[in-house]
């Protein structure tokens, strides 16, 4: 009789045990459902709102390389390259024209009209 009566407490022991393991499982399952939900959730979102703007992004990146492989680069290159000759050459232009100009005399020449034109200056204080 003292068997079974250990034996029946220990099956009332298992059996409640069980029923706490089988809440548990159902609390584990509904965690398990809530965070699928929100994965999908998440990966709905993405594709509605993420992948549209990768897509115009995908576009216009497209876009601007078709543009660029339409540019001639050797056009481009030689027309800089003539820009700069010609600057060049007329900073030479410039440069010798200046070089050329009589410095002495027009400082000269500012010194006689400044002779001249003093005393009609005082004339009019």
């Amino acid at each position: 009789m003292i068997e079974n009566k250990t034996t029946n407490e220990l099956i009332i022991k298992q059996n409640e045990l069980l029923k706490s393991q089988l809440k548990t499982f159902k609390l584990l399952n509904v965690f398990v459902v809530v965070i699928m939900c929100f994965v999908i959730l998440v990966v709905v979102s993405f594709n509605m709102i993420i992948m549209p703007k990768i897509s115009i992004v995908l576009d216009d990146t497209m876009e601007i390389t078709a543009t660029i492989s339409e540019l001639d680069i050797d056009s481009i290159a030689s027309d800089i390259t003539t820009l700069i000759e010609t600057s060049n050459n007329t900073m030479l232009q410039a440069v010798d024209k200046l070089d050329s100009m009589d410095v002495e005399s027009l400082n000269k020449a500012i010194e006689d009209l400044q002779i001249v034109v003093g005393p009609i200056a005082k004339l009019f204080d």
